[in-house]
């Protein structure tokens, strides 16, 4: 799963992402995984960025 916090799951029969905000820490590893780029986050501040940033060049 891309999400290390286990905060995105796909939901069994919409195929969409379902989001528990409660377990999202924002740190963008979702947005750099999603093929289609449908991914976002919300309110998101200089370290979220990055974060994001950090996530893409640990895949490069």
């Amino acid at each position: 799963p891309a999400c290390p916090y286990q905060a995105r799951e796909m939901h069994p029969w919409k195929h969409k992402a379902v989001v528990h905000e409660a377990l999202c820490q924002g740190c963008g590893a979702c947005v750099v995984a999603c093929p289609n780029k449908a991914c976002k986050l919300r309110n998101l501040t200089p370290s979220h960025v990055l974060a994001m940033m950090d996530a893409y060049l640990a895949e490069v």
